[in-house]
């Protein structure tokens, strides 16, 4: 199973990413909370006159702004930390210039042909065509999925129009709004040693705000080396977590001052060993560009035409069969 995800931000308060953060804040920062906030209290209980009064919900704000900044700092230190190399290793700059990122695709799983076409995106994921082979296209744009003609079948549309730009983009999109990183410290896996860092996402965040990832930096390359991930795409959480999956970055080239992977393997993988066992599918690009400002995209190339048929998100899980990304069987 993949995962379908296009992120947007859903503002929280401070309580939230207080509350949130205590339990990975370095010890030193929990004492700094602690000290701040037992001198608000005393400062509340403290005997005072009308003026001490009138100042007391003034210094209760100035408290709660002082520890939302120190949580908000911390999270983004460690953001920085982590993921800011990843993105330059990769040439996030080259990649956000760019007007839209093109490759060609072809994906098996179960010694199966999934999906076959080409993928065009903006930088963003904001804007995503994908021209499936038999001449369907799947069209992302301002937040809804489409299908043209309307009448033209494309198991699985939604998911797939927002995964595989996801899986490409991957690296730029770590610090997105909502996206939240939290440290895991070195992994071995494979035989090789990775710094690790959990992604999860806000309440509210895109098509699928419980999915999870554990991602993995190369300690020597500081690339994307690698994603556990479970797909909460019409399945429960409970059920998708009994069935992680991991995608292994291979075979990177340089394209326009960005590095991509060019073949994905997908494996099992759980909590002790890591990625396992013999891959389970395989994506493989050809042809990835980088495309400047107009170049060869013709006005309105991401616009649905008037055929097109929106495609929802599905209203209940499917089936255990449909679920399955490597039979390609569930509907739109």
């Amino acid at each position: 199973m993949l995962q379908p995800a296009l992120h947007q931000t859903v503002p929280l308060t401070a309580t939230q990413r207080l509350a949130r953060s205590a339990e990975r804040r370095p010890p030193a920062l929990l004492l700094a909370l602690f000290l701040l906030t037992a001198g608000i209290g005393l400062a509340a209980c403290s005997p005072a006159g009308d003026e001490g009064a009138a100042t007391e919900p003034a210094v209760d704000a100035e408290g709660e702004a002082a520890a939302d900044e120190a949580v908000e700092t911390a999270d983004d230190r460690f953001a920085a930390a982590f993921a800011g190399p990843i993105e330059e290793a990769h040439g996030a700059e080259a990649w956000n210039d760019a007007e839209a990122v093109r490759a060609g695709m072809a994906l098996d799983f179960g010694g199966n042909r999934v999906l076959e076409g080409s993928m065009t995106f903006s930088p963003d994921m904001e804007r995503v065509r994908m021209d499936v082979a038999g001449g369907a296209r799947v069209y992302w744009h301002d937040g809804t999925a489409w299908v043209s003609p309307a009448d033209a079948e494309v198991p699985r549309a939604r998911f797939h129009v927002l995964t595989w730009p996801y899986f490409l983009a991957a690296p730029m999109k770590l610090r997105d709004p909502g996206a939240r990183l939290e440290e895991l410290g070195r992994r071995e896996m494979g035989g090789a040693s990775y710094d690790a860092a959990r992604l999860t996402f806000a309440p509210g965040t895109g098509d699928t705000p419980d999915d999870w990832y554990v991602v993995y930096r190369e300690t020597d390359s500081d690339r994307l080396g690698a994603m556990a991930y479970i797909v909460t795409y019409g399945t429960p959480k409970e059920e998708a977590e009994a069935e992680p999956h991991a995608i292994r970055y291979l075979d990177f080239t340089e394209v326009g001052g960005a590095a991509v992977p060019t073949t994905w393997d997908f494996h099992h993988w759980n909590e002790e060993q890591g990625i396992h066992g013999d891959p389970i599918g395989r994506m493989a690009l050809t042809e990835v560009e980088l495309l400047g400002a107009g170049e060869e995209l013709e006005e309105g190339f991401f616009t649905p035409p008037e055929d097109a048929r929106e495609v929802a998100m599905p209203e209940t899980a499917p089936t255990a069969d449909a679920a399955a990304p490597e039979d390609g069987a569930a509907a739109d």
